[in-house]
This record gives C-alpha cells, sequence and structure tokens, in this order.
C-alpha cells in the first residue's frame, strides 16, 4: 500500500513537471542542490534546500535526466535555465529518492540525499498534490576554464584558471563565482506555481 501511495504521488509530481515546463526566475518555489557541481559523474551527497513552497506540502525529491549537452560550470544561465524548461517529465525516475519532506512554516524544507550522479543530470521537487514544483540541476566543474585564451606569462589562480599579465586584469576564482550566481540565484531555478 505504501509502495503504490508513493508511485502515485510520483506520477503526480511528473505530471505538475509536464504542465509546468517552463522554468523562470518568479515568485514560487526553488530548490538548490549543495553542491551545485561537482567534478564528474559518481556517487556524491547533496543537501538539496526548497524555499517559497507553500507551507504544509509534503514534498518528494526524484531523479530527472536533462536533455542536450552536459552542463558545467561553464555554462550561461540562459543554458541552464532553457534546459531545465526542456526537461520532460518522462525524464524524471517514477521512484522517490528522497521525501516525503514537510515544507515548514516558512515556505522551506531541507533534506539531505547521497545519489550517483550520471551526465545531465538534475533533482525534481514536487508534492503528491500536483500543486508545486522545481528543478535544481547538477552542474559538473569545466574542464577548462579558459586557459588557452590566457596571454604568455599568465599566473595560475589555483582554481582551474589562469590570471593575465597585464596589471588591469582581474581574475576571479571558480568559487567565489559559483558563490556569486548561487546568491543571485542563478542555481535555484524556480517554476511557478500552480493554483
Amino acid at each position: 500500500m505504501k509502495r503504490a501511495v508513493a508511485v502515485a504521488a510520483v506520477a503526480s509530481v511528473l505530471a505538475l513537471f509536464a504542465l509546468t515546463g517552463q522554468a523562470a526566475a518568479q515568485e514560487g518555489p526553488s530548490l538548490a542542490a549543495d553542491p551545485p557541481a561537482v567534478a564528474g559523474p559518481g556517487s556524491y551527497t547533496f543537501t538539496l534546500t526548497g524555499s517559497g513552497w507553500q507551507s504544509g506540502l509534503l514534498v518528494y525529491i526524484v531523479p530527472c535526466a536533462l536533455p542536450g549537452d552536459q552542463l558545467t560550470t561553464a555554462s550561461s544561465t540562459d543554458d541552464i535555465v532553457e534546459t531545465i524548461s526542456a526537461m520532460p517529465s518522462e525524464n524524471c525516475a517514477r521512484v522517490p529518492i528522497g521525501g516525503p519532506e514537510l515544507v515548514g512554516a516558512d515556505g522551506s524544507f531541507t533534506v539531505e540525499v547521497t545519489h550517483d550522479i550520471p551526465a545531465n543530470f538534475a533533482f525534481g521537487a514536487g508534492d503528491a498534490g500536483s500543486v508545486e514544483n522545481a528543478a535544481a540541476p547538477v552542474l559538473f566543474v569545466a574542464d577548462d576554464m579558459g586557459d588557452d585564451m590566457a596571454p604568455e606569462g599568465g599566473a595560475d589562480t589555483g582554481f582551474g584558471g589562469t590570471a593575465g599579465s597585464d596589471p588591469d586584469s582581474v581574475a576571479v576564482p571558480l568559487a567565489a563565482t559559483m558563490a556569486a550566481v548561487i546568491l543571485l540565484g542563478g542555481m535555484a531555478l524556480v517554476v511557478r506555481r500552480n493554483n
């Protein structure tokens, strides 16, 4: 009986993804994965944090396969949003890997999940009543952060990039760039609310 309820709940979550396939930065639920990027395929533990959800909902976490090319830390925010928007519900597994997690009075929840991450992966979250959903892609750390464009004599930043020898050039480490993207909401993609 519990399995039938879980399968029905996941089917509702997947139906919600089909109805709200367009990701957009707007009011509504969001899902963020920490860490937002990994070195490559393998088993990792993530802390998934939802915010902006209706309190009292029970949220399930499902693994999803993203269409298209692998998203990396070098991918633009537009490419990430476009890829999440194009993700059909059939790209998500029918068995939850996390949850149900109760959304608190402040509209947030946190769940820890360990999962084998393949290429083109995202975590999906939604409730059994098909009220809200969101997705968070897991990026791969880009192999080449632009070293081929560095001038002769450039210095290694220690973060996969090279600082130019020009005194006016500025090298922004990958960690600082990722932190800024996360703080600005680039990794917490929001999907509209279905009321």
